[in-house]
């Protein structure tokens, strides 16, 4: 997918752009890096919100175009998910719509294919995953994870995050209350999603050194996640 994304990038005036599932949860995306995955991701949100008068009363029948002072926001329905474009105002729609043209037609591919990334792994961690379990981890140490470890969050990737929105048909989620099945403690916490291309935390819940301590957790210990909305 974020091949696929790289070449809608290509067209001048494009500034990145966005795949995501039918309920707002990011698969892909190619933004510069003063994008935070967090921004991303609330874009992406917004775009799915079916509680947005916009989209109650003209849905996503082809393309959304949103116009600004300084850019313009292209959203293209995809079936089984959406297509979004961030450009300035400068671009060339007529070029534009057929690089999105082109783009629609292999990203429906990957999205439908029985074999596509975006279905749930196969792996032992991401199938525990779909039933609401997940393993206790840490980021790896780095100035990334001091900052983490700061906010009193707990971080899960995005297939994972879809994962658990899929089994508990809530859609995207802001917190999640946790249970340690060996200790019985348990505890409500707000969550972050990750970027995680190479797919290591799938079926991992990410937590700080704090929140290990109150659930009395370490690393791979199975933990059991009901997302709150």
């Amino acid at each position: 997918m974020k091949e696929i994304l790289h070449q809608v990038n290509g067209v001048p005036e494009v500034v990145g752009s966005l795949v995501c599932d039918t309920t707002g949860q990011v698969l892909a995306h190619d933004f510069p890096p003063l994008f935070d995955s967090s921004i991303v991701q609330k874009a992406a949100s917004l775009l799915t919100d079916k509680s947005l008068s916009l989209q109650n009363d003209v849905g996503l029948n082809g393309t959304l175009d949103l116009r600004y002072s300084d850019g313009r926001i292209i959203a293209r329905e995809l079936r089984g998910g959406l297509l979004m474009v961030l450009c300035t105002k400068a671009v060339n729609l007529a070029i534009l719509n057929i690089s999105l043209n082109v783009a629609k037609s292999k990203l429906e591919e990957v999205l439908l294919s029985p074999t596509t990334d975006t279905a749930p792994a196969t792996s032992a961690a991401a199938a525990d995953a779909t039933e609401g379990v997940l393993a206790a981890g840490r980021l790896e140490s780095s100035a990334a994870s001091r900052g983490f470890n700061e906010l009193g969050m707990v971080g899960m990737n995005h297939l994972t995050a879809r994962q658990i929105s899929d089994r508990y048909q809530c859609g995207p989620f802001k917190k999640v209350t946790i249970a340690h099945t060996q200790s019985g403690a348990t505890g409500t916490f707000p969550v972050m999603l990750i970027n995680d291309e190479t797919n290591h935390y799938d079926g991992t819940l990410i937590l700080s050194p704090a929140i290990e301590k109150k659930l009395c957790a370490a690393a791979g210990d199975p933990l059991v996640v009901t997302p709150i909305t």
